[in-house]
């Protein structure tokens, strides 16, 4: 079977004194719940990383298994889950294709929307519901979010709304009386600022307005060149612009016009179709966008580049500028993601979009044997959520050492950061722990830990799972863990079930780095992962638990 190895542990405890440094070999007592600690030595250490060790550390009560690497008590020995390991990925077929995109008002994500209600979410952008599953009347057309982002409108295109999370329902062009509808499809929601109402637009270029949103003129009645298919407010809220196909722009309230493809000379103008208009952020300019992804800037809108000109899979069919102003995304039908400017990317569904995923083969033999050594510690199987093969690697890292806690009573960590990124990709890299810093971006951190893994061969990152928790012991493939010296042995298990969060004021978080193959180390999988307790000020979450809970199955 393929070769993998597994890094000491490093652990760092809450608040050091400078006066602790020192740099040491790991040494933690996994049958207990107070651990002996030290940060491993490691060549190769990146400039500005540190050391940092503390004779005790406080752990969760975790007893350690009978080591299944070392017994080989697994059904079938590990060799069978080697054999019968290959890497090819499931993909499902894509349900409906995406029709609609929106940002999170904090920044750190954003929602993905198919045609039949499906909702992603990515990021700080949290899950709140989904029309997917459900029989609709019409096709799902648009999203709008709630100034606060706990929730969200999806509009169709016979104007049915369905509001989620704290976004109220209040009213739409599907409950008007069959004499007053319109007779040209709905193709954009635009919310009032306070989030109290919204306005629903035509094809036409109808604008109707509910709640406290306000009514500031239409196109309705006039003969347009070209469909209306987007709409967007102006920051202060007291006006809005319509966009057609053909790049004209119709302004309204405090909404000022700045110019439009359809003004171009006929050699000049896109060839492609204007599907989405991104307003700056104080009003003064817009972004143009197509199908093909060019991206045309007006006024005071910033140009952070476009998709023209690459090969797109998928026509582009929304974008959204960053709350900053910033940057900027382009997302196609295929759920691909385009992030330009400060607009960073925090996942995508091309190609898998809308469908419950299911393990690989490769994930399937290692969850087997993950399953195994559960039944010896007498813990129930390990349940993957629906959404598994959507997640990312570093992201199913995450979720599976969540899983292990939370079988076990265990807080969960609240989600992945990037806070500590230089850290575990160099470790990743280079094949060994992470360092551990005094403090990430001015962040004032608690309780510690890294590990880390790697394997000489493509592989699941269960098995690292697998790895850390049951194979740390004499004889497995824990190096520092000998018959002689057993005070490193599960080390790695000690780490995932640590008790972080020590008080009401912090927050357990990870970060993962993965990488396949890892140079310069010359493995073909390397996963290098650090587990941080944030005190006071918190990060922003790429991945918060609670967006994952609810892809979650029962049992898990």
């Amino acid at each position: 079977m393929p070769r993998s190895t597994i890094g000491g542990a490093v652990l760092r405890p809450w608040r050091i004194p400078s006066s602790q440094r020192v740099p040491i070999a790991v040494r933690a007592v996994a049958a207990v719940i107070a651990a002996a600690v030290a940060v491993a030595a490691a060549a190769g250490v990146p400039p500005g990383a540190r050391r940092w060790a503390h004779p005790r550390l406080a752990l969760a009560a975790a007893v350690a298994p009978a080591n299944p690497g070392a017994n080989a008590s697994l059904p079938g020995g590990l060799a069978a889950y080697a054999a019968g390991c290959t890497t090819t990925v499931h993909v499902p077929s894509l349900a409906a294709p995406v029709v609609a995109a929106a940002v999170a008002p904090s920044g750190g994500g954003y929602w993905i929307v198919g045609a039949d209600g499906g909702v992603f979410s990515f990021g700080t952008a949290d899950f709140a519901g989904s029309m997917g599953g459900t029989r609709l009347a019409a096709p799902i057309v648009a999203v709008a979010t709630t100034p606060d982002g706990s929730g969200y409108w999806l509009v169709a295109a016979d104007g049915g709304v369905f509001s989620f999370g704290d976004a109220a329902y209040h009213g739409s062009v599907a409950g008007l009386p069959v004499g007053e509808r319109p007779a040209s499809p709905v193709v954009a929601i635009v919310p009032s600022r306070d989030g109290g109402g919204y306005l629903e637009v035509t094809s036409t270029g109808g604008v109707y307005a509910f709640g406290d949103a306000a009514f500031r003129g239409s196109e309705a009645g006039l003969s347009l060149a070209a469909p209306v298919v987007a709409a967007a407010a102006t920051p202060s809220g007291l006006g809005y612009w319509l966009v057609a196909a053909d790049g004209g722009v119709f302004s309204f309230g405090d909404a000022a016009y700045h110019g439009s493809v359809a003004a171009f000379g006929a050699a000049e103008r896109p060839a492609s179709p204007v599907v989405a208009i991104v307003p700056s952020r104080d009003g003064g300019g817009y972004l143009e966008v197509t199908s093909t992804g060019g991206v045309y800037a007006f006024g005071d809108a910033p140009f952070f580049g476009s998709a023209a000109g690459i090969r797109l899979v998928a026509p582009i069919v929304a974008a959204s500028a960053t709350p900053t102003g910033g940057g900027y995304r382009l997302v196609a039908a295929d759920g691909g993601v385009f992030g330009f400017g400060a607009a960073t990317f925090r996942g995508s569904v091309p190609g898998a979009l809308l469908a419950e995923s299911a393990p690989s083969s490769c994930d399937r033999s290692w969850l087997a044997a993950i399953d195994a050594a559960r039944a010896a510690e007498g813990v129930g199987p390990m349940v993957l959520p629906a959404n598994w093969d959507f997640l990312t690697p570093a992201q199913q890292v995450f979720v599976a050492l969540n899983l292990e806690r939370t079988a076990r009573g265990m807080a969960p960590l609240a989600g992945m950061t990037d806070i500590a990124a230089a850290e575990v990709d160099w470790a990743a890299g280079v094949g060994g722990d992470p360092q551990l810093l005094a403090s990430y971006g001015g962040l004032s951190v608690g309780l510690q830990s890294g590990i880390w893994w790697g394997s000489s061969a493509p592989t699941s990152v269960l098995e690292a799972v697998w790895a850390w928790m049951y194979d740390d012991g004499v004889g497995g493939i824990n190096a520092q863990c000998t018959p002689t010296d057993p005070s490193a042995c599960w080390g790695h298990r000690d780490a995932i079930l640590g008790a972080y969060t020590p008080g009401s004021a912090s927050t357990a978080v990870i970060d993962v780095a993965y990488r396949a193959p890892a140079a310069p180390s010359g493995w073909a999988v390397s996963v290098a992962a650090s587990f941080i307790d944030v005190v006071g000020a918190q990060p922003t979450l790429t991945l918060t638990w609670s967006a994952e809970a609810p892809f979650l199955r029962p049992g898990a």
